[in-house]
């Protein structure tokens, strides 16, 4: 079994002779240094390194077109003041890949919008490599699958607004909410009809990060109303090119929003933080037909020794013989894993896949 057959068998909750083994949310830069003063060699192609299945993301710009000059502001030692390429301007940090500091946001009315929406021209050619045609080629006798990553509606906004701004207009300004999530979904759907009519794509990952620790950003009933009818246009879309799985990409706790995105047309979610009370083996017993990927606590899993082989065999072993399940850490792989315990992780994930069967 390639690992295509691979994925769709488990996706379908049908018998693979072994689970898919991915890690889906990466890795820190930190941690690959880390491992490489532990042996690891530098430029090493992880994927292959540690036998993980093969798989892809098409590689389509879905961000302005054309982009904003990148404009270096001010900087010290530690950290400069930019405005990147999508019109944010933040402080990034030099050293480490901590999250910059947001300062300005390249949309703050509706006029903002309506400036920006020149620069989201689906059919813009440069949203295309140059060697898309050489792609489509060689896609078509591929054993791995291909995944399509999406911005999801409230991420469009949450991307480009102050997110302060961005929450208050969903209770003041709705009508200017709906109008964007409009012409998002619309932009999407206009950009990803040439690539779907050229390319079969295996699965659509929606980047969707709408929930703190503690849950949703907005309201279960509030997604339901403005967001549900528009995702079921857009999975209408995909289906109609022969699309069937859809998994929503959020962190926090998405709990209550899993019933809106049910009756939305998502199949799975990811990556299930466990610090946000996101357990895959009692979302599981709640909804035994929805794709999972992820759940393993990255905290318990740094620690190595039977806390980590504990948290694999009790998600992993309840998981993978109901099927619909792909293991992987709940978010990036941070550098407090070190490589001999990420290589041990690994024995123990494929000593429980083999017990599966």
């Amino acid at each position: 079994m390639n690992a295509r057959e691979r994925f769709h068998c488990t996706m379908n909750f049908e018998k693979a002779d072994r689970l898919p083994f991915y890690e889906f949310m990466g890795y820190w830069p930190e941690t690959v240094e880390r491992w490489e003063s532990e042996g690891l060699p530098a430029g090493t192609d992880l994927q292959a390194y540690f036998g993980y299945d093969r798989y892809e993301m098409l590689p389509i710009d879905f961000n302005f077109v054309p982009a904003f000059e990148r404009v270096v502001i001010s900087e010290d030692e530690e950290t400069r003041v930019v405005r990147d390429e999508t019109g944010l301007t933040k402080k990034e940090f030099k050293h480490g890949s901590a999250m910059p500091h947001y300062i300005d946001f390249p949309i703050k009315t509706r006029e903002d919008f309506l400036n920006l929406k020149e620069r989201l021209d689906p059919t813009s050619p440069e949203r295309y490599p140059a060697n898309w045609d050489a792609l489509v080629e060689r896609y078509k006798n591929r054993d791995y699958p291909i995944g399509l990553l999406c911005r999801g509606l409230l991420a469009f906004g949450r991307d480009f607004m102050e997110f302060t701004d961005l929450m208050t207009a969903f209770m003041d300004q709705p009508e200017w909410i709906e109008e964007m999530m409009d012409f998002h979904t619309d932009f999407m759907i206009r950009l990803w009809d040439k690539v779907l009519n050229e390319v079969e794509i295996d699965f659509l990952q929606l980047g969707e990060d709408m929930a703190y620790k503690t849950g949703p950003m907005i309201s279960p009933n509030m997604a339901r109303e403005l967001m549900l009818p528009r995702y079921q246009k857009l999975f209408g879309f995909f289906k109609d090119h022969g699309v069937k799985t859809f998994i929503v990409d959020s962190d926090g706790d998405i709990r209550s929003l899993l019933p809106v995105f049910i009756d939305a047309g998502v199949t799975g979610v990811l990556p299930l933080e466990h610090n946000a009370g996101c357990d895959p083996v009692e979302i599981r017993k709640a909804y035994p037909k929805l794709q999972m990927i992820g759940g393993l606590s990255k905290q318990t899993i740094a620690l190595g020794g039977e806390a980590m082989r504990n948290e694999v065999i009790s998600k992993v072993g309840f998981l993978a013989p109901r099927g619909g399940y792909i293991p992987s850490f709940d978010h990036s792989v941070h550098p407090g894993v070190s490589l001999e315990t990420y290589k041990e992780y690994l024995d123990i994930l494929r000593d429980v896949s083999n017990l599966s069967k």
